[in-house]
């Protein structure tokens, strides 16, 4: 996989702190300001639009701060860090409605055609695990399925999600495994990347007893051109620039460079977007698949 820059587009008059961005398939972008908790829209040439949100206890506004935002087809669904809501937005960012998950949510992601699963730590038989929530497009809670393992601290159940052709992935952002399931929650392959160690480096806090991440071994992941992207953090060999590319069936093929350093990264019309939290930019990147790629080892 090659990439090339097409253009950067300016946010940094209108945003302060990126909590998440998504790009709608008009190529207009949405991007959560953890600053003042609102959501931000811009054009495909990053004219401002839009913004709606604050912080407050009222509907479409903001207990915690705005997080990961993801494009639902024709709506926009952005999480309230910290609480189990997340809050649904017409593409003209007019509020919808509020979904509620068992607990405070990680992230969330989309199948592209109405479904949307949201990933947070749950406590469950005197045990901490990984469970998803699945809704439908109207915010029905469809099912709900967990991930077979349990965690002492729940840093360590923390995933970032993403759909594919194939099932869901679930990307942890301390711990060196990526996992790919099918729609039901089953395990089909756990993945690990050689040259990242095993886990973060982690920190007490003091007066309670859990230890808290220094920084993190995996920042984002999306799914582009039949390929899984993780964007390596703190650890990578080139730290926040490196993307991990994998095969659907769970190879690692290809460590990709970014030119600049990224927090975010999002895929739409075969194309790649990045962003750093605190960037003035999000930059859009030309995709080229190489053909003859081959499996690492």
């Amino acid at each position: 996989m090659k990439i090339e820059k097409v253009f950067d587009i300016s946010i940094g008059k209108y945003v302060f702190e990126i909590g998440g961005f998504c790009v709608d398939d008009n190529g207009n972008i949405f991007v959560s300001d953890k600053a003042d908790c609102s959501i931000k829209k811009f054009d495909k040439s990053g004219n401002f639009i839009n913004k709606v949100g604050k912080k407050g206890g009222g509907p479409g506004e903001f207990r915690g701060t705005p997080g990961k935002i993801i494009f639902i087809k024709d709506l926009i669904a952005v999480i309230d860090v910290g609480t189990p809501f997340i809050y649904l937005f017409s593409a003209d960012l007019k509020y919808l409605k509020t979904l509620a998950a068992p607990a405070p949510i990680f992230d969330i992601g989309t199948d592209g055609i109405g479904k949307l699963y949201a990933v947070y730590v749950n406590y469950k038989n005197f045990s901490l695990v990984t469970e998803i929530a699945v809704y439908n497009k109207i915010g029905e809670l469809l099912k709900t399925f967990q991930v077979k393992q349990e965690y002492e601290n729940p840093f360590l159940g923390f995933a970032y999600i993403q759909y594919f052709d194939q099932g869901l992935v679930l990307c942890y952002p301390i711990i060196n495994k990526i996992l790919i399931l099918d729609l039901n929650g089953v395990l089909v392959k756990e993945i690990s990347i050689k040259e990242l160690p095993v886990g973060v480096e982690m920190r007490p806090l003091r007066k309670i007893p859990i230890e808290i991440p220094e920084h993190k071994m995996f920042l984002d992941i999306d799914f582009l051109m039949g390929h899984i992207l993780v964007l390596g953090g703190k650890y990578s060999k080139n730290p926040w620039k490196d993307i991990y590319i994998i095969d659907s069936s769970g190879n690692l093929i290809q460590v990709l460079t970014l030119p600049e350093q990224a927090h975010f990264i999002e895929s739409s019309n075969g194309y790649l977007y990045t962003a750093e939290r605190y960037s003035l930019y999000i930059r859009k990147y030309r995709v080229e698949l190489q053909h003859k790629s081959k499996k690492r080892r």
